[in-house]
């Protein structure tokens, strides 16, 4: 009996144990197994953020004594100078003669391409006018231009209308935006234009300089090469007092040719520039005609009108190609 008892404490013994036993197992085997996460680095390195200091964008410096427009959300038609005013240029004339045997001073003027109807009127003028440089610098403001505003960059110059000499706006170049300095520039290449320098001692030939620039832009050089506003107001800087400026500019178009035009006018800055002073545009945005500052440049090319007496200022004319003479 006591054996029997002993027997049967083992076994009550060994059953609790077996039960409590699969009583975990069975705990352990319900749900899904989950998988730990491995660290992505050693937990005893913590990564660290460290702050690299960005370059700000390079741009060439502008010259601090060129007058600048004022801050308004459209500059008025005089711009507004700041800082020391530019030293005037005193440009001292030379003798110096186109092909034809004209003088060319600073009331020259020449038709470099003509075209005209059967009937004998012009379909499409364009020509060259010279000018005295006023000062060295590149000016610069902002017009509104087809609900667009625009930076307008020139040069002060002078033109001799008959006895009469007057100031006027030489057009270089435009880009899109309100004040925009011309060395913050995008790739487009509005902010470049066609430049060539001549010597003195050859003649000048209206015709001949019209040539290279018609033909685009890979067979105008060695006449011509394409320069940024940044490298030409270097070239100002060091240009001699003896020295005379010209410039290129279509005055009458074709009227077939308006609308090509003025699709471009809007979506090109520089020939929004370029082009703009030459049209009568209306409300609707529709080219209208012809400006009359570009029936004044063609009757002055023709002719050799002087200004009308009511003729306001600013007189514009445009440099689709600048021509830089030294002696």
């Amino acid at each position: 009996m006591a054996l029997h008892g002993s027997r049967m404490k083992a076994l009550c013994f060994v059953s609790a144990f077996c039960i409590l036993a699969g009583a975990a197992c069975q705990s352990t085997a319900q749900g899904r197994p989950t998988q730990g996460h491995t660290p992505q680095w050693p937990t005893t390195q913590v990564p660290t953020l460290t702050a690299t200091a960005t370059p700000p964008p390079s741009s060439t410096p502008t010259l601090t004594t060129t007058p600048k427009p004022s801050n308004t959300p459209f500059d008025t038609a005089t711009p507004q100078a700041t800082g020391t005013p530019l030293a005037p240029f005193y440009a001292t004339p030379f003798a110096y003669q186109d092909k034809q045997g004209k003088l060319v001073d600073y009331a020259y003027s020449a038709v470099s391409d003509i075209q005209a109807r059967p009937n004998g009127s012009i379909l499409s003028l364009s020509g060259f006018a010279a000018f005295e440089l006023v000062d060295r610098g590149i000016y610069r403001e902002t017009i509104k231009l087809m609900d667009k505003p625009l930076s307008l960059y020139w040069l002060r110059v002078r033109h001799c209308f008959g006895e009469e000499e007057r100031e006027v706006r030489l057009i270089l170049t435009g880009l899109w935006g309100i004040n925009v300095p011309f060395n913050e520039a995008g790739a487009d290449g509005s902010a470049y234009i066609s430049f060539a320098e001549l010597k003195a001692s050859g003649v000048f030939d209206p015709k001949a300089m019209h040539s290279p620039w018609q033909s685009g832009l890979a067979k105008r050089a060695p006449i011509y090469r394409t320069i940024s506003l940044t490298e030409l107001e270097s070239i100002l800087e060091k240009l001699p007092q003896k020295s005379l400026i010209l410039a290129e500019s279509p005055l009458l178009l074709p009227p077939d040719s308006w609308h090509q035009v003025k699709l471009n006018m809007d979506t090109v800055s520089s020939q929004a520039a370029r082009f703009h002073w030459l049209f009568r545009v209306n409300d609707f945005k529709i080219v209208e005609g012809q400006s009359e500052s570009a029936d004044l440049w063609a009757d002055v090319l023709l002719k050799g009108s002087e200004l009308p007496k009511n003729m306001e200022s600013p007189i514009n004319f445009a440099a689709d190609n600048l021509v830089v003479v030294r002696p």
